[in-house]
């Protein structure tokens, strides 16, 4: 197990886990499962009030919905939000007792599951301010260069690209000193969120090179994937359009059965590995000497 914190040890910190052996069968079994189930129930809900997804979503781009529907439609979102942030509390909740704690493989709906539904919340809340003020801070450095510079479509275009990458920066800086949350919570069986800032303190680089590293392997093993199976289904990847609709999960029994439960295989282990580096950034917190005991002895 990784006894300090390090880029390394971050990157591949789902590598280097103690505890009981099996862990990541289990979980991955449990998390296509419910996976499959919660999609099934979807795809039915959506037949029973709008007739398919295809209809529902022709409905929705186009505007035209009838007056009845409204309120069904609101009723599905809102029952598909919580039904989400229920399972990524519970599938997060065991990820992170298996990384904080060491422990083997449990589900259950219990304190360390609500006290992450809060976690999600604010980071569900967190990203749509940053969301508003990004786009207004955009809005504010870009048009005035426009209304300046109309004239010099190159000059415009540099800038609002910078603009944009200096924007995004600071979105991807905050979402890694406050990727910690979800450890954090489990280590002190406390809800923390913005104590992620002085887990994180020092760490920014190591944990930003984990994450490229990470994303750049899963990106990989991602094009890979989708170029052998779409070859072997014949998709025709000139069409965006058509291959993104044909890529749908219409139905968990049909012709893209096969493709759905290697994507949620796929999601589950990156899920896995993507809660690695944060749960080693609460495990050697610096403000508890940076040891990797240290839910254990400051729990």
């Amino acid at each position: 197990m990784a006894k300090h914190f390090s880029f390394d040890n971050a990157a591949f910190h789902f590598t280097r886990t103690d505890g009981p052996p099996g862990f990541t069968w289990k979980y991955l079994l449990v998390y296509v499962g419910l996976s499959l189930a919660l999609m099934a129930l979807q795809i039915g809900l959506q037949s029973v009030l709008f007739g398919s997804s295809e209809e529902m979503e022709l409905m929705l781009a186009s505007g035209n919905i009838p007056p009845d529907m409204i309120g069904g439609i609101i009723l599905f979102y809102l029952a598909a939000f919580i039904t989400g942030i229920i399972f990524w509390a519970v599938m997060e909740a065991a990820i992170m007792r298996r990384y904080v704690h060491d422990s083997g493989f449990g589900l259950r709906l219990g304190g360390d599951e609500f006290r992450l539904m809060v976690v999600g919340l604010a980071w569900f809340a967190t990203s749509l301010g940053i969301y508003f003020v990004v786009a207004l801070a955009g809005a504010g450095l870009i048009l005035p260069v426009v209304s300046l510079a109309g004239n010099s479509p190159a000059i415009v275009g540099v800038w609002a690209t910078l603009v944009i990458l200096g924007l995004g920066f600071l979105w991807i800086y905050a979402a890694v000193r406050l990727c910690a949350a979800s450890a954090l919570t489990i280590r002190d069986k406390k809800i923390h969120f913005i104590d992620s800032w002085g887990a994180t303190k020092g760490r920014f680089g190591g944990l930003l090179g984990a994450y490229l590293i990470l994303a750049l392997i899963f990106g990989i093993i991602a094009i890979v994937g989708i170029a052998t199976f779409g070859a072997a289904m014949g998709w025709d990847f000139s069409d965006l359009d058509a291959l993104a609709f044909s890529m749908q999960p219409k139905s968990i029994f049909g012709l893209t059965a096969v493709f759905t439960v290697l994507f949620v295989i796929f999601q589950g282990l990156g899920t896995f590995v993507w809660a690695g580096p944060a749960a080693l950034a609460a495990k050697t917190d610096p403000r508890h000497g940076g040891r990797s005991d240290a839910a254990d002895v400051f729990s």
